[in-house]
C-alpha cells in the first residue's frame, strides 16, 4: 500500500544556504574556508573547495531551507539523491532492521576486489529516527551505458556486456553456503527470484528484506513458490551484483572500435549479495530493470539479451523455460487466491 515515511524521503536532506545542507536527524554538511572542526566526523576536496560532514548544533535545527534545490532524483517512496558541492552525491534510502548499508557493501568490494570499478564511499550512516540511510558518494566519471547507446556499435556494445562478463566472473570467484549478502545481512527485495510482498498490508516505503537462506531452505523456498523443484543450486552462492542494468553502467567512449570504449564504473550495489548460480545469468535475461528505458519495442530489450548472453559464454547456465513455469504457476496461484476471497 502507497505510504509515504514519515518525513517523505524526499526531504531527507535540506538546503540551508549556498553550500549548507542538513541531512536527517544527526548530521550538517557545509563548505569551510578555515580549517576542519574538531566535531568534523569526515573531510573532503571538491576541486579547490573543503567540504566537512559535522554534527549538528542548535543553530543549524533553527535554519530554513527546502529540499527541492539540489535534489535531483526522487523515485517513489524510498529513494532520493542530491548533488552535494559539483563531485558529491548524497544517496538516501529507506531503511529496516536486519538490512545491509549499501556503502558498506561498496567498500567491501572496493576493498577486496579492487579489480571491478565502483563509487568511493565518503562516508554512510543510518538515521535509524527516521529508518533510513545515508551515503556520501564522489560522483563517477564517464556516462551511463543507457545514455550512449544510440551512439555505440554493435561491437561496442558486445565488448562492453563481454567486459561485464569478466567482471562478473571476478565477483563469483567469493561463495557462501547462504544467501546473504556480503556483511551477512538478508538480500533486499529482488522481487524477479523471491516473488512480490504482499502490496495491500506492506507499506510502500518499507524494504523487502528476504530472510538467510541455505541450499536446502532456498530449494524449499523457490519449490514452494513456483510449484516444482528449482535448478541445481548445489552446496554454494556465488557474489554477484543483479542490477547491472544501463543506468547502472558508466562508461567512457574515445573513439568508433571495441577497443575504445570502457567501463567507468557499476553503481548501486544495495541488491549485491551471495545466489545461485543460475541466476547470475537469468536475471538479466527476465527483469525490466535491464531493459533501455529510452528505446522502444523491441530494440528496448536488446541489453537484456546481450548481457545474458555474455554471462552464459562464461559459463552461467540460464533456466528460462523453468522460470516461466514458475511465473505462471505463481500467477494462477494469485488468480485461485483472488477467485476465492470474492
Amino acid at each position: 500500500m502507497f505510504v509515504e515515511m514519515e518525513p517523505p524521503i524526499g526531504q531527507s536532506v535540506t538546503f540551508t544556504s549556498p553550500d549548507h545542507w542538513t541531512m536527517g536527524t544527526l548530521w550538517f554538511c557545509e563548505k569551510i574556508t578555515d580549517s576542519v572542526p574538531l566535531d568534523a566526523v569526515v573531510s573532503w576536496k571538491d576541486n579547490d573547495s573543503t567540504f566537512v560532514l559535522r554534527p549538528q548544533r542548535e543553530t543549524d535545527l533553527h535554519t530554513p531551507g527546502d529540499s527541492e534545490t539540489t535534489r535531483f532524483y526522487d523515485c517513489g517512496t524510498s529513494a532520493a539523491l542530491w548533488n552535494i558541492g559539483e563531485n558529491v552525491i548524497c544517496k538516501v534510502k529507506s531503511w529496516d532492521e536486519g538490512m545491509e548499508l549499501e556503502g558498506d557493501a561498496i567498500r567491501a568490494v572496493r576493498d577486496q576486489i579492487p579489480s571491478v570499478p565502483v563509487p568511493e564511499v565518503i562516508y554512510t550512516w543510518l538515521d535509524k529516527t527516521w529508518n533510513r540511510s545515508f551515503l556520501l558518494l564522489k560522483r563517477v566519471s564517464g556516462q551511463r551505458l543507457e545514455d550512449v547507446w544510440p551512439k555505440l556499435s554493435t561491437d561496442q556494445v558486445l565488448k562492453v556486456a563481454a567486459d561485464l562478463a569478466e567482471y562478473t566472473v571476478t565477483l563469483a570467484q567469493f561463495d557462501s553456503q547462504k544467501l546473504e549478502t556480503l556483511t551477512g545481512c538478508g538480500v533486499n527485495s529482488e522481487y524477479y527470484l523471491f516473488g512480490t510482498p504482499d502490496m495491500d498490508t506492506t507499506p510502500s516505503w518499507k524494504p523487502a528484506i528476504r530472510p538467510i537462506f541455505t541450499p536446502e531452505t532456498a530449494r524449499k523456498y523457490l519449490r514452494d513458490l513456483g510449484g516444482e523443484d528449482p535448478p541445481d543450486i548445489g552446496e554454494y552462492f556465488y557474489f554477484y551484483h543483479p542490477d547491472m542494468g544501463p543506468t547502472n553502467v558508466f562508461v567512457s567512449v574515445s573513439g568508433p572500435e571495441p577497443q575504445d570504449v570502457h567501463i567507468t564504473a557499476i553503481i548501486d550495489w544495495e541488491a549485491a549479495a551471495y545466489y545461485p548460480h543460475w541466476w547470475i545469468s537469468l536475471k538479466p535475461r527476465v527483469s525490466a530493470g535491464f531493459a533501455l528505458g529510452s528505446a522502444q519495442e523491441p530494440e528496448q530489450w536488446e541489453w537484456n539479451e546481450i548481457l545474458s548472453n555474455a554471462l552464459m559464454d562464461e559459463g552461467f547456465d540460464c533456466p528460462l523455460d523453468w522460470y516461466q513455469r514458475s511465473r505462471q504457476y505463481q500467477r494462477e496461484q494469485c488468480a485461485k487466491l483472488e477467485s476465492e476471497s470474492t
